[in-house]
């Protein structure tokens, strides 16, 4: 009879050598006990390291907007030049996540895991020590490059290393830190910046060096798949997601309507050649079993509605509270750690007692509760407290959701396409940060911040019905015979 855990969807892969002793003798790395007495990982330590890890990359938006204006004065930018300095970290990031994925199912995760850290804390100390605006956008987008490994390479390792319960432990713990770091990121890149400079503030992930090989050690080396990387198809996605992106972020970036009606024509052309590239190439760069499957679309579009309404109130209250109450950065980093308390709270809830097959009735649950948020930030304004709770239930809604559709993603796709398929899902999530930032800045340009809210709650609405709809169409195991469930 064959054995069904084979070929079950979210079977673990091939694990690499028991863990050994690390490299570099007397150094004394952060987390360096990586294992029980029984040889298998601390889940707590592991949920360190990677929290660790992809927070930094996640702070590499959420602190440096803090620093922005010091970054203008010292270069003479305007709103629109600024506002590029988070543009091409979101664009290169979003991009890059998928790449990362497909080369970890032909590389193991260990190889393009150091790739990523050395690219990203290389473009963090060429932004940190650029001369101008040129160099600082080149540093700010190999960064982004970087960053885009970490995400989907840190869940693929608890993917590879964990079974379903621990795994739910381990993203719950690491979404925990992920949570307090990126919603504690304004009062981050505030202290840095007035406590040191700006270039402190971009420079901070070039710490990502000292827990690189802890995390290399973790990551599996065996490849899960085989084959090339099919870069045709790799050009449409980039092409597809870099058309998006700056048509939605021309608004808030005031480009011109020749750029607009070029990256409009971008994301249709590549969209079209996508669409026929996928079935000629079935295990190309998109597999044509993540095109053609619906939940893994619906949980890939549910996650972007989650972080788009996230990101977007974390880009809006600050201007709120800095334009009706006066208060200093510092004063709104502190502020917004509640609601970073909350998010973390939320994730460590979910880990702890793990939804299973109603984790999709609980996303939609979450997206109805940030929905809620970003109407009460609209209507709340000048008060403080709504701004808060509003900020709150965006950020339970962002947390508690990764982990429930990072966890469903696991289980959805064949262990020989997992690597792209969290790839291509940490594409759309944080594509999901330039849609709320840019429709929240674009939108209240032409139309004011409340106005602009009360559109951006469309998302995580919209972001239910995904969930819900996945719900019902998601496969459920066979119910057990009576005769199987005697004793």
């Amino acid at each position: 009879m064959e054995n069904p855990g084979a070929s079950r969807p979210g079977a673990r892969i091939a694990r690499a050598p028991e863990f050994g002793p690390l490299p570099c003798r007397g150094v004394a790395w952060p987390f360096v006990s990586l294992s029980t007495p029984s040889g298998m990982p601390s889940v707590a330590r592991v949920a360190g390291l990677l929290g660790t890890l992809i927070a930094l990359a996640i702070i590499g938006s959420s602190a440096v907007a803090v620093a922005l204006p010091a970054v203008g004065e010292e270069l003479d930018l305007d709103l629109a030049g600024r506002a590029w300095i988070l543009t091409v970290f979101s664009l290169t990031f979003s991009i890059s996540t998928a790449l990362f994925g497909r080369l970890a199912d032909l590389l193991g995760l260990r190889l393009p895991l150091r790739i990523g850290l050395v690219l990203f804390s290389a473009g963090s100390a060429l932004a940190a020590l650029a001369p101008g605006f040129e160099v600082l956008i080149a540093g700010r987008m190999l960064q982004g490059v970087g960053a885009g490994a970490v995400p989907v390479l840190a869940l693929g390792v608890v993917a590879a290393r964990f079974g379903e319960d621990q795994r739910v432990r381990v993203l719950s713990g690491l979404t925990v830190i992920v949570a307090l770091v990126s919603g504690s990121g304004p009062l981050i890149g505030g202290i840095i910046a007035q406590v040191v400079s700006w270039r402190a503030v971009l420079a901070l992930p070039v710490i990502t060096l000292l827990i690189m090989e802890p995390v290399a050690r973790l990551a599996p080396a065996t490849p899960a798949a085989r084959g090339r990387i099919d870069v045709r198809g790799a050009a449409m996605v980039a092409a597809l997601t870099l058309g998006v992106v700056l048509v939605l972020q021309s608004p808030a970036t005031g480009t011109g309507a020749a750029v607009l009606a070029a990256a409009s024509a971008l994301a249709a052309g590549a969209g079209f050649l996508l669409a026929r590239h996928v079935p000629r190439h079935p295990h190309g760069f998109l597999p044509l079993e993540l095109a053609g499957n619906r939940v893994y679309g619906l949980t890939c579009m549910a996650g972007l509605t989650l972080l788009a309404a996230y990101l977007g109130l974390l880009l809006a209250i600050p201007q709120m509270l800095s334009a009706s109450q006066g208060w200093p950065p510092l004063l709104i980093g502190l502020a917004l750690l509640p609601a970073a308390m909350l998010g973390a709270f939320t994730s460590r809830i979910i880990g702890a007692h793990p939804p299973g097959e109603n984790r999709y009735r609980l996303v939609a649950l979450l997206a109805a509760g940030s929905t809620a948020g970003v109407l009460l930030v609209a209507a709340g304004q000048p008060n403080p407290v709504l701004l808060m709770l509003g900020m709150g239930l965006a950020a339970a809604g962002f947390a508690g959701g990764q982990v429930c559709l990072v966890d469903a993603v696991s289980t959805l796709v064949d262990p020989s396409v997992r690597g792209v398929a969290l790839g291509v899902f940490n594409l759309v999530f944080f594509t999901g940060g330039a849609v709320g930032t840019a429709a929240t800045g674009g939108l209240a340009t032409m139309l004011g911040l409340p106005v602009a809210l009360v559109a951006v709650a469309a998302l995580p609405a919209a972001g239910m019905f995904a969930a819900l709809t996945a719900d019902r169409w998601h496969p459920r195991p066979a119910p057990s015979s009576p005769a199987a469930r005697k004793p």
